[in-house]
């Protein structure tokens, strides 16, 4: 079983096309935390949830035989998965208990090693060959995503410019950078990136207790030479990780700390 699912996390019984939209709720429920899929029984993990926790979508199977039970978890947003195996003397034992056990434990590890991944990866002060622009990357805080604090194009600050078109001030500007999930392996062992910026004006009124997030609709509104501004294109290989933004014809390279 574990070998099934690490075959379907790494799409190698499907395409990754179908992968993802077999790996997907087709149905809610009235539990709101849990959705319907196929073949999967969808649990929503939301253990401690806030920002930087959000609901993470656990994709299990399971059932039982005589006195045997077992259990499959696959956890598609770390790429990970789990299977437990029993058996009872009087019944088939239920393994609910035991999985909530491990969403509870495992998960907010997960995250922990995540952002711990991310710092190492990406954050840290980015420049051009030329030395003309600069880009610089928080390390993680409370928040999701990633915080750019600085971008300069030669005497031309970004987030000036982001700030005049919004109508706001550069020091009410947050950008915080989001992964796509959209990659791309090259053969030379460089894993291409896509991530989106968010760009939100922190001194705006906020929505009235409300649990809702509409930023996802802004994508692609601030174009630039004909592309999007809020595209960066992250090239990680071994040795070195670079930032390509197209919509100002730059390609950055991480520098090291």
């Amino acid at each position: 079983m574990s070998r099934a699912g690490i075959a379907m996390l790494n799409s190698t019984l499907a395409s990754s096309a179908v992968t993802r939209r077999w790996l997907k709720p087709i149905a809610h429920t009235s539990n709101l935390v849990n959705d319907a899929g196929r073949p999967w029984i969808i649990y929503k993990s939301t253990l401690d949830q806030n920002p930087i926790n959000p609901v993470i979508d656990v994709y299990t199977s399971y059932g039982s035989l005589g006195l045997y039970s077992s259990y499959l978890g696959l956890v598609p947003d770390y790429n990970v998965g789990f299977v437990i195996l029993a058996a009872d003397e009087v019944a088939a034992a239920d393994l609910n208990v035991h999985v909530d056990v491990v969403a509870d434990v495992l998960l907010p590890e997960l995250e922990k090693a995540a952002l711990s991944q991310a710092e190492y990866v990406y954050s840290g002060e980015y420049r051009s060959n030329n030395l003309t622009a600069s880009l610089i990357i928080e390390d993680p805080d409370d928040l999701p995503g990633l915080s750019v604090s600085n971008i300069t194009v030669g005497s031309t600050d970004i987030r000036e410019e982001l700030a005049r078109l919004m109508g706001t001030s550069p020091s009410a500007l947050s950008i915080r950078l989001y992964p796509t999930d959209l990659t791309e392996k090259i053969s030379s062992g460089e894993t291409r990136i896509a991530f989106r910026a968010v760009f939100q004006d922190q001194d705006a009124p906020i929505d009235a207790g409300t649990p809702t997030c509409v930023t996802w609709l802004s994508v692609d509104a601030l174009n630039y030479n004909g592309k999007p501004l809020d595209l960066f294109i992250f090239n990680v290989t071994k040795e070195t990780t670079s930032v390509e933004i197209p919509a100002l014809n730059l390609e950055m390279t991480k520098r090291a700390k």
